[in-house]
């Protein structure tokens, strides 16, 4: 397998015996996609064993490029770019109960311009320094007040 990439292929390792198949089951770990030199290399779906499930690019084992997580219980989806594993540059998370954040991120963390709709309405537009509101922003309140300013 060295060098080659292999497309939509599923391993299955059961007690140390792999075997191709239509689906990877890997030690309750479930991959279909692409392969290169035995590591998750192109497009593909993860699914971990707590149930999470990932779709989209991957670089060596490593979620890198544009990607879908989704949480097991559907309480959060990132939708938007990974570097290293962690959410990086443009991305949108979803939470359960209508919160959402779009913006940038660096290192996992909200950094950067971004916008984020709390569930009762409430709306903050501006900077963010890790995952705090930091450098200039406004805060609307549902009642169509707002706050523009400095933040800390």
């Amino acid at each position: 397998m060295c060098g080659y990439i292999l497309k939509n292929v599923t391993w299955i390792v059961l007690r140390s015996i792999t075997r191709f198949r239509n689906d990877i089951i890997e030690y309750g770990f479930n991959y279909t996609g692409e392969f290169k030199d035995g590591k998750r290399n192109g497009t593909g779906k993860y699914i971990y064993p707590n149930g999470d499930t990932y779709d989209g690019y991957w670089v060596d084992d490593v979620r890198q490029g544009e990607g879908t997580l989704t949480y097991d219980n559907d309480s959060k989806t990132y939708v938007g770019n990974f570097v290293s594993d962690l959410f990086n540059g443009w991305g949108a998370l979803h939470i359960i109960g209508g919160e959402k954040y779009e913006g940038e991120w660096k290192d996992g963390k909200k950094h950067g311009e971004g916008t984020y709709y709390y569930p009762l309405g409430n709306t903050y537009i501006g900077d963010w320094v890790d995952d705090k509101r930091n450098g200039k922003g406004t805060y609307i309140y549902t009642f169509g007040k707002k706050y523009v300013g400095d933040w800390k």
